[in-house]
C-alpha cells in the first residue's frame, strides 16, 4: 500500500505544466494584449493599440511572487516599461497593467484579462 501511494504521489507530481493562452482588452477597446503565460515566463507577447503593434517579444523571463492563494507577476519589458498583474490561483480572469511611455507623467493601461485553455 505505501509503494502504491509514493507512486502515485510521484506520478502526480511529474505530470508536465502546460502554458495557459491568455487575451486580454480595455474597457474601450483601443488596446489588446495576447501572451502565454508558464510559470513566470510570458511567451508569445504582443500588446497592440488600435490594432497596431505596439510590443512583440518573443520570451520574457519575470518575477513572480505567491502569498497564499495569490500570485502576483512582474514582467520587465526594457525600463521604464513592464507589464505585472494579480491573480487567484485557478482563476480564468484578472486585471493587467501595462507601463509603455518613456517619461513619468503617463498613466498605467489596465487591460481585462481571460485564460483562453
Amino acid at each position: 500500500m505505501k509503494k502504491l501511494i509514493l507512486l502515485s504521489l510521484l506520478a502526480f507530481t511529474s505530470l508536465p505544466v502546460f502554458a495557459n493562452s491568455i487575451a486580454c482588452k480595455s474597457d474601450d477597446d483601443i488596446w489588446f494584449t495576447s501572451f502565454k503565460l508558464d510559470g513566470d515566463i510570458i511567451t508569445d507577447l504582443k500588446i497592440l493599440k488600435n490594432g497596431n503593434p505596439m510590443v512583440s517579444r518573443d520570451q520574457i523571463e519575470g518575477a513572480r511572487t505567491r502569498i497564499f492563494k495569490t500570485e502576483y507577476y512582474d514582467f520587465d519589458l526594457g525600463a521604464p516599461r513592464y507589464l505585472q498583474f494579480e491573480r487567484r490561483v485557478g482563476a480564468t480572469s484578472f486585471v493587467a497593467a501595462f507601463y509603455l511611455k518613456k517619461h513619468p507623467f503617463a498613466a498605467e493601461i489596465d487591460v481585462f484579462c481571460k485564460t483562453l485553455d
